[in-house]
């Protein structure tokens, strides 16, 4: 039936979608001034992991079931496991993949302080297609770090890479294999750059397991400039998933919010 209003509720509901992302873009470009300002002073770390706590407290989630068991792929922030910890409750389990050896003694750390009482498992190890050595570049900006083979740039990059180091990489599906879980409800990825090459390494857990996904995508392709967070959509819908996605490039990472068909999981 045709709907003579239908034109009009188009316009409403676009110009909302403008209000929001003028909204959040103003948010964003504030701490990413800040960021500048604070650039060379010792607080820029501080500053820097407060950005994150608030982008995370306010961006959409996945919901997952209590006793849930959640992979974290590049979590360098102790913010995002707290998340998780109230998610999953006492019952559920945590397995974090984190390449960069520093964040991972870090978050060690944080872990054996906060006592909690789920079940964790750590592996200081990189997320890939394959077993393989590989290049990881140190950014002196807090979660801006990558593989050097991944082929991908940022947008905007406020900082430099100061270090570049060998670390090892596995496909999850091996990494996962190895803990001898019984399930995986979920996987989170925020590893710059490297998300097609960590998926192309679990098609065994996403055949056995069907889990869903939240993704945070900062890159774009050298090859051909697209944003990383486009491929991640066409990849995840060519295995059977209904796929999110919200756009904040440049200002904060594009997320990608994966489910599989007829298992609504998503709360965005």
């Amino acid at each position: 039936m045709f709907d003579p209003n239908a034109e009009k509720k188009r316009g409403v509901k676009l110009n909302r979608s403008r209000i929001k992302k003028t909204i959040r873009n103003i948010r964003n470009n504030i701490y990413e001034l800040l960021w500048l300002i604070f650039a060379p002073h010792k607080l820029k770390y501080s500053l820097r992991l407060r950005f994150f706590q608030i982008f995370h407290s306010l961006s959409p989630v996945v919901t997952v079931d209590e006793g849930a068991t959640v992979v974290l792929v590049g979590c360098w922030s102790i913010f995002t496991l707290e998340k998780w910890f109230n998610a999953i409750g006492a019952s559920g389990k945590l397995i974090i993949v984190e390449a960069d050896p520093l964040s991972y003694s870090i978050l060690v750390q944080e872990i054996m302080q906060r006592k909690n009482h789920q079940e964790i498992m750590l592996h200081n190890i990189a997320a890939w297609s394959e077993k393989a050595e590989l290049t990881f570049e140190k950014a002196d900006r807090p979660g801006s770090n990558k593989v050097e083979e991944t082929n991908v740039h940022y947008e905007e990059l406020i900082g430099t890479y100061i270090e570049k180091i060998k670390v090892p990489a596995n496909t999850l599906d091996n990494i996962l294999s190895n803990d001898n879980v019984g399930k995986i409800d979920h996987i989170q990825l925020n590893i710059n750059g490297a998300e097609i090459e960590a998926l192309k390494g679990l098609e065994k857990t996403i055949s056995l397991f069907h889990p869903s996904f939240s993704i945070l995508s900062e890159t774009k392709s050298d090859e051909t400039g697209e944003p990383v967070s486009g491929m991640v959509v066409s990849f995840l819908e060519g295995k059977g998933y209904d796929v999110k996605l919200h756009e904040h490039m440049p200002q904060s990472p594009d997320r990608e919010f994966a489910s599989p068909k007829n298992k609504n999981k998503l709360t965005v």
